[in-house]
């Protein structure tokens, strides 16, 4: 009989938000075979701040985490009320895990727990791992991780423990892996860096057409933290200097949203924004492009870059984020400050004017081992690894 395997997330879609991200839910599909997964996803709901208060101060600032159980078709979905700005956070965390608990009586007992954003689901899945007997394993997301460790300093030496300990730690990219351990030193146990799965493995030619046509792509309703405004100002950097460059922006967005979108580009020349554009039809849009330019904020891993790469485009990505470490002097793959706009000019310029040579990089890429590690079955492979050593442990 195969492994149980209990998965604590917040960004498995379930009856309660349907619109969550598909990567854990992706990752444990590519390993359906191997373990018996069982998945608890989780969804925080700010209460009414006067109540939540009022409780607080009758529990002497003790509060209890309230917690509402949903079953859908292969999930437990879970409401549970905690403050916004990250209040309380730890206690909310610790009370959710011991009710979690409750709820699994009577079920088979995991074998692993996994929590998959460490400053998150993390203190769930230790107290719950804890109290079954199991060891624990934490997926590191940079972009959630590494801002709570920055906003929490009182919880840094929780993370750390959490960090240290953990049977497995699986961090979506290295510069995520490297900001923990320059913090908190190394680990003893088993680390596996795990790439988000994209829907495309099949790579598309790279194609060389005239320089100087650049895509974007994020849903409008992101474009402060996907950083349009960088990048409606490089495109002023460019125009200053007579390089007729356009980007098209790929994305759908609500009627506001498209209009802070139009706002923000205002009057700069060479910017279209085409609207929602259906998946399949991304890889030749991307494919006869000169580049992707996406210098976010913060990005924990970005699936846009590896399906850009795979469709033939080179990328523009922001340092230190994203898939920063993964591509460590790959001409096609150029990281910029996502504060400078002539940074990200620059790299623009970059990939138009050598555009063949570095088309011709990127097709050698394709077909190289490195690339085969973004694929579907390499990462299913990769996932069921990890799994296995946090089971050893």
């Amino acid at each position: 009989m195969a492994e149980r395997i209990l998965h604590i997330s917040a960004d498995y879609p379930d009856c309660l938000d349907t619109a969550k991200p598909l990567v854990v839910k992706s990752l444990l599909e590519l390993t359906q075979g191997e373990f018996d997964h069982r998945v608890i996803s989780i969804n925080r709901q700010t209460p009414a701040a006067p109540k939540f208060f009022r409780e607080s101060l009758l529990s002497g600032l003790r509060p209890r985490a309230r917690c509402e159980f949903e079953d859908c078709d292969d999930v437990t979905a879970v409401r549970y009320f905690a403050p916004a700005k990250g209040l309380f956070h730890k206690r909310m965390l610790l009370g959710l895990a011991d009710q979690i608990v409750t709820r699994l009586k009577g079920e088979p007992i995991p074998s692993l727990v996994l929590g998959h954003k460490l400053s998150v689901e993390g203190f769930i899945a230790e107290r719950v791992a804890e109290q079954i007997g199991a060891p624990f394993g934490v997926a590191i997301q940079g972009n959630t991780d590494t801002r709570i460790l920055a906003a929490r300093p009182d919880l840094a030496s929780d993370l750390g423990r959490l960090f240290r300990q953990a049977a497995v730690v699986m961090p979506f990219a290295p510069w995520a892996l490297g900001h923990f351990e320059r913090r908190f030193g190394g680990r003893a146990g088993p680390t596996y860096t795990l790439p988000c799965p994209t829907q495309l493995d099949e790579p598309l030619v790279p194609k060389i057409g005239r320089g100087g046509r650049f895509v974007t792509a994020f849903h409008l309703r992101n474009h402060r933290l996907k950083n349009l405004s960088g990048m409606v100002r490089a495109m002023r950097v460019l125009h200053e200097q007579g390089r007729e460059f356009t980007l098209d922006i790929i994305g759908g967005g609500e009627a506001r949203e498209r209009a802070d979108c139009g706002a923000t580009i205002g009057a700069t020349a060479g910017i279209e924004m085409l609207g929602h554009v259906p998946p399949p039809q991304l890889p030749a849009i991307f494919n006869a492009a000169t580049g992707l330019v996406l210098p976010s904020r913060r990005e924990s891993f970005g699936l846009v870059f590896i399906e850009a790469l795979f469709a033939g485009l080179p990328v523009i990505y922001p340092q230190g984020a994203a898939i920063d470490g993964y591509f460590d002097n790959a001409p096609f793959a150029i990281a910029v400050d996502a504060q400078d706009p002539a940074n990200i000019a620059a790299a623009m310029t970059i990939l138009s004017d050598k555009e063949a040579e570095i088309k011709t990089d990127l097709r050698d890429w394709q077909s190289s081992e490195d690339a085969q590690r973004f694929t579907r079955k390499a990462i299913g492979a990769q996932f069921t690894r990890a799994i296995q050593h946090g089971l050893a442990r």
